[in-house]
């Protein structure tokens, strides 16, 4: 089982979803019922001055396609 250090971690940033069988999990890198990946699953912070938001606004474009 692969931890992630608590050390300076927020409340909120310790949540993680399994992205094979979607299960939630607290601190986990590995989802501990399928051992698929886990990921972050709060959106990104919003900002006015989104330098990369012309680029991902492409690529969901031709994702759609």
């Amino acid at each position: 089982m692969v931890l992630i250090r608590k050390v300076g971690l927020q409340m909120g940033k310790i949540l993680r979803k399994c992205v094979a069988c979607g299960r939630y999990t607290m601190i986990h890198l590995e989802c501990p019922e399928c051992g698929g990946k886990t990921v972050n699953p709060h959106p990104a912070k919003f900002s006015l001055t989104d330098k990369y938001g012309k680029y991902r606004r492409q690529l969901k474009k031709m994702e759609k396609k």
